[in-house]
């Protein structure tokens, strides 16, 4: 068989891989919400244990050159034993052993934690300093270590591996291949410490990750209703700021979650939790009177508009789908051009990416015109904004891009417009 049809071979098995991802990881949530524990840590995974351990190594030292590592003995004790506390009492030991698990403080006021590849654990100052409970926070550790448990980093890593088409004939990412693949995801995202900050994870792991924290804090005695207040004191937070939180923007909506973890927590034994909030205080208050982040010295390259796609928007989809996932803050130009027909045989309803003049109550944005090009960012979002022939944005939450038409009754459109995608890299 020559290499032609070995590679074509590949791309149709990965199509159809990549196909079942979809289907399984973007279904809505269901009852009865159970979780069986022993299929945890298996499924789709191009990465062998022995070599996320492996990597590992190379990922800290890289990591922790693009990260500012809080450098203070007091508040490092304090997280490990927090973190180890979790570990030594989980009753799922076979998911946590052969880890070389350890647990550190960023220098970041930004509100997020974080998992690497085997079993290293990342909190950000900004997420201590602002969570009330000592519960709180090792809810959130708790999370971070069941991610890996159910091994998502590297089940993640091996989609966006087949996604980029970066992976060769071998059915497992190992040794120096394996590297070069991990360093070309890395540059995709922007470092390796901006990779791992940044990852996002499918709903059923958000959803198996946050099962293990609430088995894990109950097997240590943490109260697991701290997950659920750690959650509801982020979204105030985010609400007061006027500003997205990361830790936030994953898959499954916030009240989703809290009912999933809420079901979870009712299924388990009555229990004596304890926790030493006269320690946490002391360690937070002690935390706030270290020296703030370093700023960069260096300054940022300037970036550059580059076109990343150029898409046909059918006028009688309701959302469609860009395939582009755009980061926190994140600057875009939109170009559109063509004509849609809002009715079917009527000359009169064809119009531009600027829509026709018209206002009607079948509209998602009922200020603007009629059948102009609209966008949204994330699936769920019903925060849409206008693009019409050009327009550029700021994206506030990261998430995926959708394109639509300003009219909700759509089966009897017709025709595309023709959107370019600039982004600033």
């Amino acid at each position: 068989m020559n290499k032609l049809k070995i590679y074509k071979h590949i791309l149709f098995i990965s199509f159809y891989i990549l196909v079942f991802l979809f289907l399984t990881t973007c279904a809505p949530m269901k009852g009865p919400w159970e979780i069986r524990e022993e299929r945890i840590g298996k499924g789709f995974n191009l990465i062998s244990k022995e070599d996320e351990l492996e990597y590992s190594k190379q990922v800290v030292q890289k990591l922790e050159q693009d990260l500012e590592i809080l450098n203070d003995p007091t508040s490092q004790r304090y997280i490990e034993q927090l973190g180890k506390r979790i570990l030594k009492n989980s009753h799922l030991q076979h998911l946590i052993k052969g880890y070389d698990w350890s647990f550190k403080i960023v220098n970041s006021n930004e509100i997020n934690a974080f998992a690497t590849l085997g079993g290293k654990i990342y909190v950000n100052r900004g997420l201590i300093e602002n969570v009330e409970k000592e519960e709180e926070l090792a809810g959130a550790i708790a999370h971070e270590i069941g991610h890996v448990m159910g091994r998502h980093v590297s089940k993640e890593i091996s989609k966006m591996a087949l996604i980029n088409a970066i992976i060769q004939a071998g059915v497992i990412i190992s040794g120096e291949e394996g590297s070069k693949v991990l360093s070309s995801l890395f540059k995709i995202g922007g470092g390796v410490g901006a990779f791992f900050a940044r990852l996002k994870f499918s709903r059923d792991d958000e959803r198996e990750a946050d099962y293990l924290a609430v088995q894990n804090m109950h097997d240590a005695r943490f109260d697991p209703y701290g997950l659920i207040s750690f959650f509801k004191r982020l979204k105030k937070i985010e609400e007061e700021r006027g500003a997205p939180i990361w830790w936030l923007s994953t898959h499954p909506p916030i009240h989703e979650r809290i009912e999933w973890i809420s079901y979870h927590i009712s299924k388990l034994p009555i229990a004596d939790y304890y926790s030493d909030q006269r320690r946490f205080i002391s360690i937070k208050n002690h935390i706030k009177r270290l020296p703030p982040p370093k700023k960069k010295e260096k300054k940022e390259k300037e970036k550059k508009l580059e076109l990343e796609k150029v898409l046909n928007v059918p006028g009688n989809v309701a959302w469609f789908d860009t395939q582009i996932d755009l980061e926190d803050n994140q600057e875009i130009v939109i170009e559109a051009l063509g004509e849609i027909c809002l009715q079917k045989g009527n000359p009169k309803a064809w119009c531009s990416p600027e829509g026709l003049p018209i206002k009607t109550l079948q509209q998602p944005l009922p200020d603007e015109n009629l059948g102009a090009l609209i966008g949204k960012i994330g699936e769920e979002s019903q925060d849409y904004f206008l693009i019409g022939s050009k327009n550029k944005i700021k994206v506030l939450k990261g998430g995926r891009l959708f394109l639509g038409v300003n009219e909700e009754l759509i089966s009897d459109n017709a025709g595309a417009f023709i959107v370019k995608i600039y982004v600033f890299k």
